[in-house]
Order: structure tokens, then sequence, then C-alpha cells
């Protein structure tokens, strides 16, 4: 693990490229969440399909599931100082939902059904349309669009929870 601390220097970058399927790593996760999780542990960026780990920059914007990745590992004891040096405010309450998204939310007579979801699903689904907004337009409509459908008919949708494992710490 010597590597770790050559991109902790900035004197580094490592990449990994993961199978999304069913492949299992530690605690029978798939390889890129538990890459995922190392990535926040030491103040690393991930990726989605290709795991790049660069040091995080402090102003970077975290996504509400990596928000909730750090409240899980500091419960567990296993968050690290570098790791913390770049934190923002991890609190729960910090997240305020886009009003546009609350509002079309509202507007389709969705708002009930989604505020019955789990509140971690709240907050990763109006994150993930909100992203969008002011970088594709397009990309905005098309997420509004799916979480507002799939909240009408009741479903949740994605993998919100890291498998279960943020629910159960």
């Amino acid at each position: 693990m010597s590597w770790i601390i050559l991109i902790l220097a900035g004197l580094c970058e490592v990449g990994f490229a993961f199978c999304l399927g069913k492949t299992k790593g530690l605690e029978g996760l798939p390889y890129w969440e538990c890459m995922a999780g190392f990535a926040v542990l030491y103040k690393l960026i991930d990726g989605r399909r290709m795991q790049c780990f660069t040091p995080r920059k402090r102003n970077s914007p975290w996504t509400e599931l990596n928000k909730e990745r750090v409240r899980r590992l500091e419960r567990l004891g296993l968050m690290t100082d570098a790791g913390r040096k770049v934190l923002l405010s991890m609190g729960v309450r910090s997240f305020k939902i886009d009003k546009d998204v609350e509002a079309a939310l509202k507007s389709a007579r969705a708002w009930t059904k989604y505020k019955s979801f789990p509140p971690l699903y709240q907050r990763i689904r109006a994150y993930n349309v909100a992203f969008y907004k002011t970088r594709d337009k397009g990309m905005y409509e098309q997420t509004l669009l799916h979480l507002i459908t799939e909240t009408k008919a009741g479903r949740m949708f994605g993998e919100w929870n890291d498998y279960g494992r943020l629910l159960d710490s």
C-alpha cells in the first residue's frame, strides 16, 4: 500500500478498471463499491466505471452518496485524518433539495410519495438530478423526468445504499 503515500503526495495517480456486474470483492460487495469506500477513506476522488485515484481538492463537490460513505466510515472509526482534511459539512441536515426539483415533484403530484422514501434515497436522488441543472440541461430534464416517473409509480431505483451497507451502520 506504499502507492497510497505517493498518491497523497501528488506524485502519481492510480487507475483501476472494474466489471460492474455481480463480481464480488471485500464483504461480498462489487469491487468498485469497495474502491469507492477506499477513495473517501483516504481523501481520493473516485469515478464510476474507471476508478482514478488522485488527491481530492479542498472545494471539489461531494455527492450525497460519498457523504454517506464518509458518515459510515466515521461511525465505524475508519476515517483517516487525510480524508478529514478535505471534508465539507457532512451533516445530514446540511443538504437542501434544489427548489426546482422540489417544485417539479410537487407539480407532478409526486412529492408525497417522494417524501415517503428513505431520507438517504431522497438526498441521493435529488442531488443527482440537480447536479446536471447547470452542467447539461438535456440530462437534467431526462433525470428529473425519470425521478418523477419512478416516484409516481412508487418505485425506488438504482444502487443508492451500497447494497444495504449504508442502511445498516
